[in-house]
């Protein structure tokens, strides 16, 4: 069984080891990931958070965090990630939002 612990911002793997849950920092939210879906409960504000993942579904998950740069939204992060855009080559060299 391979885990991760958490350093900082950066995850690092447990080398074949399952990071001992009594020794976790206390989670403020938790994010469920299931096939199809995902919860947070309770819902995500603004500031610094210590975040639980949990997957609740059958399949293997990921979950990425992303931090807008100054000036955007989460609309320009959804045409940014359209499969749209990767029709047309004159965007493909544009950096992420």
């Amino acid at each position: 069984m391979t885990g991760t612990a958490l350093y900082g911002n950066v995850v690092h793997p447990v080398d074949g080891v399952v990071a001992d849950r009594a020794s976790a920092p206390e989670a403020g939210l938790v994010v469920r990931l299931m096939d199809y879906s995902f919860t947070i409960d309770p819902p995500l504000r603004s500031g610094r958070h210590t975040i639980r993942v949990e997957n609740a579904g059958v399949e293997p998950h990921d979950l990425v965090l992303m931090k807008l740069a100054p000036g955007k939204t989460m609309e320009d992060i959804v045409t940014w990630l359209s499969p749209e855009r990767a029709r047309r080559p004159e965007q493909a060299g544009e950096p992420a939002p």
